[in-house]
């Protein structure tokens, strides 16, 4: 008996052993949505806005996106080199306000790492959503700025100046909200 203990036991340690980390990933699904009230000049003659827009993959679905506000124009661009997607809008005329409202759903599962290194470092648990690669960025179309140094937040331009005062962004006037679905 003693010996079918320890034969089970060196089967389970030979099963942990060999077979890689088998384990449940998390899922969340939601609803992204983000307001737009451009800190711009009131009599710039150009705004351009660029919101980072994420893509399905193996990882997450994309679905149900709604684009509204006063812009002249709007599109979906993919950058060249590393094939990032914005959000493009623009508005050709002076105006006391420049509103856009995006929203997405979304379903997100964790992305599992063995290794606590590749975890931290390239994880996303599930209730983040990725959206870009790359660094030193011209978006398409191109900012008339500097190259970004990565591409997670909203930048614009007004009369092709950066209104970005920070890498956030933040003082652009804008506010995202999350609805668990």
């Amino acid at each position: 008996m003693r010996s079918m203990r320890l034969l089970y036991l060196a089967v389970l340690v030979v099963i942990a052993v060999t077979i890689p980390d088998i384990s449940i990933a998390k899922e969340r699904t939601g609803e992204v949505t983000i307001q737009f009230n451009l800190n711009a000049p009131a009599d710039a003659k150009e705004v351009r806005l660029w919101v980072p827009y994420p893509v399905s993959d193996e990882n997450q679905t994309v679905e149900d996106v709604k684009v509204t506000g006063n812009f002249s124009g709007s599109s979906v661009y993919r950058e060249g080199e590393n094939g990032n997607m914005a959000l493009y809008a623009e508005w050709n005329a002076p105006a006391k306000e420049r509103s856009l409202t995006y929203t997405i759903k979304v379903k997100r599962k964790e992305t599992l790492k063995k290794d606590l290194v590749e975890y931290y470092f390239g994880g996303l648990d599930e209730s983040r959503v990725a959206y870009q690669t790359g660094r030193d960025l011209i978006l398409a179309p191109a900012q008339r700025g500097d190259k970004l140094n990565y591409f997670m937040y909203p930048y614009a331009e007004a009369d092709g100046k950066a209104l970005n005062e920070d890498l956030f962004g933040f003082n652009l006037g804008y506010k995202i909200t999350f609805k668990e679905l």
